[in-house]
């Protein structure tokens, strides 16, 4: 790692085209995942080079620590002690994050609360932490936040301090010691005081998965620094045991996914548990092998959400070998596990993970029973529709490069196996439920032409015939800031099918489910003529709600209504709808006028 040293200049990497092939269709070739590993390796010390060459002139890069030359020495020394273990810890995924981070706030494109010394001398722990695993002799001030003294791979030392943002030296020979406003403290790593960092192991058919559970860096989450919240002894419990039975899953029925995780997933960061069909989870450009998840539900959740986080990991590192998207890529397109518009960069990536979603549902489904089953063949047939969606749309963006094709071309071949496996009745409504968030999205998200929607506003006071319905080329996307939880209907659905009785709760108290309305509820229960009632009440005094266009449109198809503009169009009905009112005081049923618009009748 030093100047002179056969790091100090990284190789070039490339991602042979075979490699890139295996990794698109889903292929487990170890040295794919050995490729982009390397790869990493190189980046964070690049991204090390850089912090130091941005550190070294400011002042207030250091603040109380000695210079980050006085760390990078020391870290050399332990490098040449225990190489391993420092390459061991440079591949930690907070080591990532931290130091990604730490030049963010150099470069002044990011802010937080803390200092910036406190972030760069994240080198000086890192530097400790590496000479205390090595066994030398040294000795290093650290930063301390709130009492709080990280030793990255290590753990955390929590101290008596009245200053937030403080430091100590630490002390490495025969004990480690620490040293802090004139008081020091031997580490006694029997002590209350001190939190080890712990990790997670399953073993099954011979394959063994092991992860750190990181409930303690700061750079563990979106948000940095974030505080330690350690977990009780009966919450590691817990994760352990839903690891046994995910891993037990995935070395059965998914080998390759499961030789992905073994050779790439690091660490897992632990948030507690929340709704069982909103599960949180997450990963980090900077933080390969790692995930973000919050308390699953069951082993099979565990399970998909670990491969589909990790599919993320591999994606961001293809993305730094090779270019699927041009550099123009606003945040236009339709993705049906988000809210929001994306740009094709994150379709690509949302595609990638929930088409390994989708095969682990299509197994998982024939391995179940009951209501487990029914849930499984609606979450297949849920993810390979919006898959095949996305991927339609994305293989004719502009923005694709060439090798971004044939990228996608794995991804189809992967779909293509999936795409005439026979669902049973109870996996069709997830088609509802696909056309539900995309109509939503739309209502959202686009905006017609606005001289389009005032000629449809005025014909229609006129009692005209409605101008011809183009297909809806001509709306635009115009990003909707409000949260307005659009896969509120497909959690009702999930939910109808796996806990009936909160299902039967939701008629009376429907605010259970954040988005949802009485109206959905009703839907989903099939009572189609209360619900065609309930969305027209709540659109005649607030049309904002974007799930009740979708929601009134899917009820009249079910009623056999020809109000399929609703679904197909339902930027353009609001917004006749909104400007009528606007122009006479009287809103217009939105079924009527969407018959009428479809239809030119009045």
């Amino acid at each position: 790692m030093s100047d002179s040293s056969p790091a100090a200049v990284p190789p070039h990497h490339l991602l042979p085209i075979a490699l890139l092939d295996a990794l698109a269709t889903g292929r487990f070739v170890r040295d794919a995942l050995d490729t982009l590993r390397s790869a990493e390796r190189s980046r964070r010390l690049l991204l090390l080079r850089a912090l130091l060459d941005y550190a070294r002139p400011r002042p207030d890069s250091t603040g109380p620590l000695p210079s980050v030359d006085s760390a990078w020495n020391l870290l050399l020394r332990a490098e040449s002690v225990a190489p391993q273990v420092v390459a061991e810890m440079l591949m930690d995924p907070r080591t990532g994050t931290w130091v990604a981070h730490a030049l963010r706030r150099q470069r002044a494109v990011s802010s937080d609360r803390a200092p910036l010394w406190f972030h760069v001398g994240q080198l000086h722990a890192f530097a400790a932490a590496a000479a205390v695993r090595a066994g030398i002799e040294a000795e290093m001030s650290v930063p301390v936040w709130d009492g709080d003294l990280q030793l990255p791979s290590l753990g955390c030392l929590r101290l008596t301090t009245e200053t937030e943002w403080d430091h100590a030296v630490v002390t490495i020979g025969a004990t480690v010691r620490i040293r802090r406003a004139g008081r020091t403290t031997e580490l006694d790593r029997g002590s209350d005081r001190w939190l080890p960092l712990r990790s997670l192991t399953s073993t099954s058919g011979g394959l063994t998965l092991t992860v750190r559970l990181d409930d303690l860096s700061p750079y563990r989450l979106l948000n940095n620094p974030g505080r330690p919240a350690r977990l009780d002894d009966d919450a590691v419990g817990r994760w352990q045991a839903l690891l046994d039975g995910a891993w037990r899953i995935l070395v059965a029925d998914h080998p390759d996914r499961a030789r992905e995780l073994a050779t790439g997933m690091a660490s897992l960061i632990p948030l507690p548990a929340v709704h069982r069909f909103r599960p949180h989870s997450t990963s980090v450009e900077d933080g390969f092998g790692s995930a973000i998840l919050s308390e699953p539900h069951d082993a099979a959740q565990f399970a998909v959400t670990m491969v589909h986080e990790f599919q993320h990991s591999v994606l961001n590192g293809i993305r730094h070998l090779v270019t699927l998207t041009d550099v123009d890529d606003p945040p236009v397109c339709y993705a049906p596990w988000r809210d929001d518009p994306r740009p094709l960069g994150a379709l690509i990536h949302g595609l990638f993970a929930f088409t390994a979603v989708a095969e682990f549902w299509a197994v998982h489904r024939t391995r179940s029973h009951g209501a487990a089953a029914d849930l499984a063949n609606f979450e297949f047939g849920l993810w390979r529709h919006q898959t095949e969606t996305v991927l339609r749309s994305a293989e004719s963006h502009p923005a694709l490069t060439a090798v971004g094709r044939r990228f996608l071309d794995g991804i189809a071949q992967r779909l293509a196996r999936l795409r005439d496996q026979p669902v049973p009745p109870m996996a069709v409504s997830a088609a509802e439920a696909a056309a539900d968030h995309a109509a939503g999205w739309r209502a959202c998200h686009l905006r017609p032409d606005p001289d389009r929607v005032r000629v449809a506003a005025d014909a229609w006071t006129a009692r005209l015939p409605a101008p011809q319905v183009a297909d809806g080329a001509e709306s635009v996307v115009v990003t909707d800031r409000v949260v307005q939880r659009l896969d509120a209907k497909a959690v009702l659905m999930q939910i109808r099918i796996a806990d009936p009785d909160l299902f039967d709760r939701l008629h009376t108290e429907p605010q259970l489910v954040a988005g949802a309305s009485s109206a959905d509820v009703a839907y989903v229960a099939g009572e189609l003529t209360a619900a065609r009632l309930l969305y027209l009440t709540e659109l005649s005094a607030n049309t904002d709600r974007a799930a009740a266009w979708s929601g009134l449109g899917l009820v009249l198809a079910e009623l056999g209504k020809n109000a399929e503009l609703l679904l197909r169009q339902p930027e353009l009905v609001r917004a006749v709808t909104e400007r009528v009112a606007a122009d006479t005081g009287r809103q217009p049923a939105p079924d009527e006028l969407a018959v009428w618009l479809a239809h030119g009748e009045v």
